[in-house]
């Protein structure tokens, strides 16, 4: 036999293959017996409903209790130091209003630390000047020296 003869048997044993597949599913779906269709039952549900009538009704509430406020605020220092109290006594039920006094910040302590951290630079700099001037001559000026 020949090579395209060959070919032409494989393509035609496929398409019958394939056909005959094809066959045998529809007869095996015609087969299949079909659920009988159940038929809903149908529920009413009954409601007792009355009329709108239109009236207004006054109700006065009275009680007794703790109150707290609706929102938090969360008080943040913008400078350090020493804190003393102000106007009013922050204590629990304390009623302050806007632009009272809650508390004063004495900044003594963040001066002299702040003095403190420039003098540290200022040390630290003329310790590295020395190596500055070796390291760049031509700026030496700059330097200050």
């Amino acid at each position: 036999m020949r090579k395209i003869d060959r070919r032409i048997v494989i393509i035609v044993s496929v398409i019958f293959i394939l056909g005959l597949a094809y066959g045998l599913m529809r007869f095996l779906i015609a087969q299949k017996e079909e659920p009988p269709v159940r038929r809903s039952l149908e529920s009413r549900r009954y409601v007792k409903v009355e009329s709108v009538k239109y009236s207004s009704i006054s109700s006065s509430i009275s009680e007794t209790g703790r109150l707290s406020s609706i929102a938090e605020i969360d008080i943040v220092a913008e400078a350090s130091g020493k804190i003393e109290g102000g106007q009013v006594s922050l204590k629990k039920g304390a009623r302050f209003s806007k632009g009272d006094v809650l508390f004063v910040v004495y900044p003594d302590e963040a001066i002299l630390s702040l003095k403190a951290r420039k003098s540290q630079y200022q040390n630290i700099l003329a310790s590295i000047i020395p190596d500055l001037v070796i390291d760049y001559p031509e700026a030496e000026e700059a330097f200050g020296q």
